[in-house]
This record gives structure tokens, sequence and C-alpha cells, in this order.
């Protein structure tokens, strides 16, 4: 059996995956990023940008206090909870938006250097070819939507500040064990 690392990219089931690579010895690099020499077969769980974004949001939004990423003048939204992620995506500059992506997110294209990129629907015939089995459990969503879901009209302005993230993720799509 081929020894495999787990990079666990945030807001992708990552609580779900570790609970079933628990049960088996697999390494679990968390949330760091991949150096490309690491001596196990790596793999991840990728998510589209704009779902993921949403659910970095309402998660972060349930969060008792704010992240340093944060920006200062919306310190407020964390106390404030009818206040909607199309609402807060409308008063984040684009620059701000950036940040929140770019620290303690890390946009998809970041995590080239890991050797599988799958879905979570990928998960199991991944370990299957690898040697690993184990039976379904159910999932467990860390992020409730408190905040809502983004509407039409804000995906459609991420979906120019993701272009990149987006282009990359619909690459991986067509080849899902794609290899770097």
């Amino acid at each position: 059996m081929n020894k495999l690392g787990f990079y666990h990219i945030p807001k992708t089931a990552g609580t779900y995956v570790r609970t079933i690579l628990d049960q088996f010895d697999i390494t679990y690099y968390y949330h760091n990023l991949p150096q490309g020499n690491e001596p196990e077969t790596t793999f991840t769980i990728i998510r589209d940008p704009i779902d993921r974004f949403e659910s970095f949001l309402n998660y972060i939004l349930q969060e008792s206090e704010p992240r340093a990423t944060f920006p200062k003048h919306l310190h407020y939204v964390y106390q404030d909870k009818s206040i909607t992620l199309n609402m807060l995506i409308d008063v984040l500059t684009d620059d701000e938006i950036n940040i929140l992506t770019n620290i303690g997110y890390n946009k998809l294209t970041e995590w080239n250097k890991v050797d599988h990129k799958i879905t979570i629907d990928g998960l199991k015939q991944l370990l299957n070819n690898y040697g690993y089995h184990y039976k379904d459990i159910d999932k467990v969503n860390v992020s409730k939507k408190e905040r809502g879901s983004f509407s039409n009209d804000t995906k459609q302005r991420l979906k120019i500040l993701f272009k990149e993230d987006i282009d990359y993720f619909k690459m991986l799509l067509q080849n899902p064990q794609h290899r770097s």
C-alpha cells in the first residue's frame, strides 16, 4: 500500500475527510501549503472557489472575534447578525476581498504542488485506488449559513475577482486526478 499525505484546503469538507483519514496511516498536513517534495503521494479536496469563499465567510463570521485579516472598519459586522454575505461583499473593496482570500484561506492555485486534486465525490475512489477502504459516514457541516448565500450579482462580481482560481478549478475538473 502506497503511503498517502493529505493537505486540507480550508472549507473543502476537511472535518469529514479527517474523520475518515483517522482510520488510516495517512499523514495529515492540515492547512499547510505543499512544498512538492513530500515523502508520500499527496492529495487534497478541491471545491468551487465561489462556494468555498461563501462557506469561508459564513464560517469566520461565526467566530467570536474578527480575524486579523478582516478589515477593521467592518468589525461591527461580527455583532450585527442581520448583515448578510451580500451586504458584506457590497461594502468590501476588491482589494479587501483579495486580502481575505490570500491570507488564511489561500487561493486554489497555491495548492498546485499536491499530486492529486479531487472533489469530495472522488475521495472514496482515490483511497480505494491506494488500498484504503472505508464505509461511508455522515458528512459534518461546520459552516452554518447564518449570513445566507451569495446572490447572482455577488457571484458575478466574484467570478471576475476569482477568475484565475475558477479557470484552474475547471481545468482540474476535466482531469480530476491531475498531477502537477
